[in-house]
């Protein structure tokens, strides 16, 4: 994977937005779906959409406002190694927290937390 083909990944992801506001959703209003770019063979992406489950307790939701790529990704794309059939790639996530379930009052390093704070993951 290269510049090249993550530019023309985001160019996809972006015209199936086209028409449609980045937060269709009022302000503090989770949607109902998301979408989703999933790899579905070597080499191919289609833009999906899934819906959001229900927060259980404990849980965030975060807004993904951009994400990294790693080399086992790179490898997913182009060699398929572990034999997924469809997969989405990225990890280290950054975003807005948009939703918390039952009893969050903090995140994993036990830091206040609030709808609206910036977050990045690092699992």
């Amino acid at each position: 994977m290269n510049s090249n083909d993550i530019e023309q990944i985001v160019k996809k992801v972006i015209s199936s937005m086209n028409g449609q506001e980045v937060s269709a959703a009022p302000a503090r209003e989770v949607p109902k779906t998301t979408k989703v770019a999933v790899l579905t063979e070597l080499e191919k992406f289609e833009i999906k959409e899934y819906p959001i489950p229900k927060l259980g307790d404990g849980d965030i939701l975060v807004k993904v406002e951009g994400c990294g790529i790693c080399g086992t990704d790179v490898h997913e794309y182009r060699y398929n190694p572990f034999g997924y059939k469809e997969i989405v790639l990225g990890h280290e996530g950054t975003g807005e927290v948009v939703a918390l379930g039952e009893g969050v009052t903090v995140d994993t390093k036990g830091d206040p937390i609030k709808v609206g704070d910036k977050v990045v993951t690092s699992v």
